[in-house]
């Protein structure tokens, strides 16, 4: 499908497209998406067939010529969170994290905090 189609489907909503390459990253920007995602940054197995890591050194290519914002996605979590936040990225997916706990909000409040102060 589209990027305009599924304009046409669901009005005015973001949309955004996923790309596991910088060749992917260039193609689905020249679509005008509101936001890309871009992983899996580490090995995931969120998914049964997963792509490809694709690393922070690509993660922060893309980061330098992305027009949208950037979804970092795929195999985050708090002991790689700084990795990923020196590239650059301020939008960052953390299913497995979050949806692997039963102290859903314990996880937030922590993840709040690390958050709020510096990068080490």
């Amino acid at each position: 499908m589209t990027l305009d189609d599924a304009r046409n489907i669901v009005g005015d909503m973001k949309i955004g497209l996923s790309t596991h390459s910088l060749d992917q990253a260039r193609k689905a920007l020249e679509q005008k998406p509101d936001y890309i995602g871009f992983g899996p940054v580490y090995p995931t197995n969120a998914k049964a067939n997963p792509d490809p890591p694709v690393g922070t050194a690509l993660l922060s290519e893309v980061l330098k010529f992305a027009n949208v914002p950037v979804i970092a996605i795929g195999g985050i979590f708090p002991e790689n969170l700084d990795e990923v936040l020196e590239t650059g990225a301020r939008n960052i997916a953390m299913v497995r994290y979050f949806m692997q706990t039963q102290n859903f909000e314990d996880r937030i409040k922590k993840l709040q905090k690390r958050l709020q102060s510096p990068i080490s």
